[in-house]
């Protein structure tokens, strides 16, 4: 991308300066901004998105629901299979003849919590998402509660399961041992930063946006715990089968808020900046490959104006030395009288089949690509592409 703009940014745990790996200008979605940075620090083994300005996401969470996950319509197959490994992942501390109350926070519709109930039927379940409850006070017998500070009485295990990597003041989830009985846990899932490059997605850079405003590993994951007093009891990997048919890497940790010492484990083996650089490396690399076996001799229409489209038209991407046509999106009026017009001609599907129907259609949607390719393909276009 050049020269970067901000050549380093404040570590948000150690506060330090840390080098900043890459820059990313993306689509315009409410006030969060556009141009981001990714920093990396060595001493935390942690990367961040940068700036982070934490009344911009709390504004975009409370009006957008971004689960995808366990619609009205129950836990698919594929969801299940991965609950149930973070259940096995929690066996230990869950499977007692006792009653334990079990608390989600970020539940989403309570995959893993109904999931739970059928397999420990004797514990008590509580969801917290501050999205889902405003629309469900109870979803199969879960409870649901919007924030901490409403939640009843003290819990024996508390999940957050993908839901710190999206938290820009990591500090307010401080509070999280007040509402922890004595001997409780917390088990927490992140994507695996350290694997990115291990398991590619069809998406050009994937696992870098404005939405997991941080990246974790085992070291990084451990220090934010032990800085809310939690010791590691246990920490490993998980993998879950994702929408694209490929891998999504995470990791977890399981602490306690006691005095007991902290195990030997994963913890302390990571080189966060040599796994990104190996990655950012990789993607470049799956661009080039995919150009060169694409190459493009008339006319180029993207289908979909999203953060996937910026990140595939940047620098090094498979979009990125294009001249485009026109752009395909469902908020195409808006975007026609917004500064984008100045670069982009903006059209609905219909418009665009009619006035471009020999042209390659490259959808850049991260949900839905292929029911788009579809209708583009019933539609009459020859040449469709999901990239």
């Amino acid at each position: 991308m050049g020269e970067y703009l901000l050549r380093e940014a404040s570590c948000p745990l150690c506060r330090d300066a840390a080098a900043v790996m890459l820059e990313l200008t993306l689509s315009k979605r409410m006030a969060l901004p556009r141009e981001v940075a990714i920093g990396c620090c060595p001493a935390c083994q942690f990367a961040f998105v940068s700036p982070r300005q934490p009344s911009a996401y709390l504004d975009y969470y409370a009006a957008v629901c971004n689960d995808q996950l366990s619609g009205e319509n129950g836990i698919s197959e594929r969801e299940r299979i991965r609950y149930l490994a973070q259940i096995d992942a929690l066996r230990e501390f869950v499977d007692t003849p006792g009653p334990l109350r079990i608390l989600d926070l970020g539940c989403g519709r309570a995959g893993l919590l109904r999931t739970m109930q059928a397999e420990f039927p004797q514990h008590s379940y509580v969801g917290c998402d501050p999205v889902i409850a405003g629309h469900y006070q109870q979803i199969d017998g879960v409870p649901m509660f919007r924030e901490l500070a409403e939640l009843p009485g003290s819990f024996d295990v508390v999940i957050m399961s993908h839901v710190l990597e999206h938290v820009v003041d990591i500090d307010s989830m401080a509070s999280l041992p007040a509402i922890m009985s004595p001997g409780a846990v917390l088990y927490v899932e992140v994507p695996d930063a350290l694997r990115y490059a291990d398991c590619p997605r069809r998406e050009y850079m994937y696992y870098v946006d404005r939405l997991h405003v941080n990246h974790f590993t085992p070291t990084s994951l451990a220090k934010v715990l032990g800085r809310w007093g939690g010791k590691a009891l246990r920490s490993g990997r998980q993998s879950f089968h994702y929408k694209d048919g490929g891998d999504y890497p995470a990791i977890y940790l399981i602490a306690g808020f006691d005095a007991s010492p902290e195990p030997p484990g994963m913890v302390g083996d990571d080189d966060l900046p040599l796994a990104l650089e190996r990655y950012f490396a990789q993607e470049k690399a799956r661009a080039r490959q995919w150009r060169a076996q694409h190459p493009q001799s008339g006319a180029v229409v993207a289908y979909g104006f999203g953060d996937n489209f910026f990140r595939a038209r940047m620098a090094g991407g498979p979009l990125a030395e294009l001249e485009l046509a026109g752009v395909v999106d469902a908020r195409w009026r808006e975007l026609a009288q917004s500064e984008h017009a100045k670069e982009y001609r903006f059209y609905s599907l219909e418009d665009a089949v009619s006035r471009l129907p020999d042209a390659c259609y490259m959808v850049t949607l991260s949900w839905a690509a292929e029911e788009v390719a579809v209708r583009l393909r019933q539609a009459g276009i020859k040449n469709v592409q999901i990239i």
